[in-house]
């Protein structure tokens, strides 16, 4: 419903060694991130899981910061930000419909393009917020 299938059909027509260039690339995509930006510390993955299943981070599975449900109430970390996608922000909080959700040191940037909301797009040097229709 989201764009899978039409993209799976254009990958299928293209040629094998266009397949491999595609998967080559994407094989270099690190699960997650940290990164410092301005005297801060960010985690930056698709999603993450639960706040008790991070807390045993050498026993997680690489699935989890694909499918992970955060858990947003919770702070996971006092002296890092998490960044998310994943999980549009109107699910989050209806009043953060469209726009990038902040709290608990957690930023969730998926804004719901999916469903005509804007992209949205944060500075992690600033955390200045950019939106595109």
């Amino acid at each position: 419903y989201d764009g899978g299938s039409p993209t799976y059909e254009a990958f299928m027509d293209l040629s094998p060694d266009e397949q491999r260039k595609i998967l080559s690339y994407m094989n270099s995509f690190f699960i997650y991130d940290e990164i410092s930006a301005n005297g801060k510390s960010f985690f930056m993955a698709h999603t993450v899981p639960e706040k008790e299943r991070m807390q045993v981070f050498d026993k997680l599975m690489w699935q989890e910061f694909i499918v992970g449900e955060p858990e947003y109430e919770k702070e996971y970390f006092p002296d890092k930000f998490i960044v998310t996608g994943h999980t549009p922000t109107g699910f989050i909080d209806p009043k953060y419909k469209g726009k990038i959700w902040h709290g608990n040191n957690h930023i969730a940037i998926d804004c719901g393009a999916v469903f005509g909301n804007p992209l949205g797009c944060i500075c992690l040097d600033t955390l200045e917020e950019f939106y595109v229709e």
